[in-house]
């Protein structure tokens, strides 16, 4: 009975986690349920739809001048009270992904469910308990179509502050390893956990690059131990390259930066590129929330 609850309270139940800006108000926060997000740069809206236990059962997204890049995905939520063991059912289109989890609630395997069972992509974990909860914290994944892994990933209090995601390659019977370090750096709490959806993800989706899941999916189906309690200021990705046996190469560095705003009760309404005080500043998201009573 403990493992099913800890499954049902970690995989099955909006995620949600202590805030310290919950000592500013003197009062327990609550979560929010996204009902929509706009893209502000090329017009495209994520939707999301709910059951009456407020579990997202679709999301979809449509791109205004693209209808070929339109995608929707039903989500249906399975308890085996016989192997203590949760999944979800991912249907988009003809297609049917799973989500399965460990004994935990985290993502353990995507799989695609066709005429034959395909595995693509797994995930790693580490664990810790502290003075208040039990933690995950998720510390690699691969990708078993490509090869592509996520070899490390580094958290310090509820956040990534580092990652190394990484390919091979052979280019004209030469292998090359290629690479992706990922620095995450957050200048001011701008909470990731007030809202249902992991906002983190859109905004860097090479967390989750080797996953195989649709950037849209992997930030509204969100799950224990892959979520950042706050979202970044700043990150900053180099890639490179090396071949076997020699040095490595920078061949780009990218910056981004970010700032939010916030209604007075601190639930996120935009995202922007750039910070606060930059004449570069620019809207990226707009969060519109639905008109739920909290139970």
């Amino acid at each position: 009975m403990k493992k099913i609850a800890l499954l049902l309270s970690a995989a099955l139940i909006a995620l949600t986690a202590c805030d310290p800006m919950e000592e500013i108000v003197n009062e327990p926060i609550t979560t929010k349920f996204v009902e929509k997000i706009t893209n502000a740069v090329d017009g495209s809206v994520i939707s999301l739809s709910y059951d009456s236990d407020m579990r997202v059962t679709g999301v979809t997204k449509t791109n205004p001048t693209d209808s070929s890049q339109d995608r929707h995905y039903e989500v249906k939520y399975n308890l085996d009270m016989t192997t203590n063991t949760v999944t979800f059912d991912i249907i988009s289109g003809e297609d049917k992904f799973v989500m399965e989890f460990n004994e935990y609630g985290a993502l353990k395997e995507f799989v695609r469910d066709g005429a034959t069972r395909e595995v693509l992509s797994t995930f790693v974990y580490n664990n810790y308990t502290s003075v208040s909860a039990f933690h995950l914290e998720l510390k690699g994944m691969v990708d078993n179509l490509t090869g592509g892994e996520a070899k490390r990933i580094d958290w310090s209090y509820g956040t990534p502050v580092n990652q190394i995601n990484q390919i091979d390659r052979v280019i004209e019977n030469e292998k090359y390893t290629y690479s992706t370090s990922i620095q995450y750096e957050y200048l001011a709490y701008c909470s990731n956990v007030r809202a249902n959806v992991n906002f983190f993800n859109l905004l860097t989706p090479e967390f989750l690059e080797y996953s195989n899941i649709p950037t849209e999916l992997a930030a509204t189906v969100s799950v224990f131990g892959s979520r950042s309690s706050y979202l970044p200021t700043d990150v900053t990705l180099t890639k490179g390259r090396s071949e076997a046996g020699e040095n490595y190469v920078k061949l780009t560095e990218e910056t981004r930066e970010f700032s939010y705003e916030l209604d007075e009760r601190g639930y996120i309404s935009k995202i922007f590129t750039g910070k606060e005080e930059s004449k570069n500043k620019k809207l990226l998201y707009t969060i519109e929330y639905a008109n739920v009573k909290q139970k």
